[in-house]
């Protein structure tokens, strides 16, 4: 399976591991990542949440998930800065002594 980033410099996550269920207490550094991320990917708003799914999970263009939402091409563009700079607020914390960016 072939490993997805966020704009190519964030941690890489399958699909596969963004839905097995986290264990009780992360064990490693990554994991704890990749809960945090999760929760901040639920917590987005619905047009945000089906932005960046479709854009880097299902590796969509702008133009087609523009389409898909009805909505025009700069329109996406600013609906993935939007989404991104409110992943980028709720996961800076954790990230801050990491080599990663949004």
């Amino acid at each position: 399976m072939q490993p997805y980033y966020l704009d190519n410099s964030f941690f890489w996550l399958s699909p596969v591991a963004w839905w097995e269920e986290p264990s009780a207490e992360p064990s490693a550094p990554e994991d704890f990542l990749v809960v945090k991320l999760r929760e901040a990917l639920e917590s987005l708003p619905p047009l945000q949440k089906d932005f960046i799914w479709a854009f880097y999970f299902d590796g969509q263009s702008y133009n087609q998930i523009a389409r898909k939402l009805k909505i025009t091409s700069k329109a996406a563009e600013k609906l993935h800065r939007r989404a991104k700079r409110r992943l980028r607020e709720r996961l800076s914390r954790y990230l801050e002594n990491q080599t990663y960016s949004l």
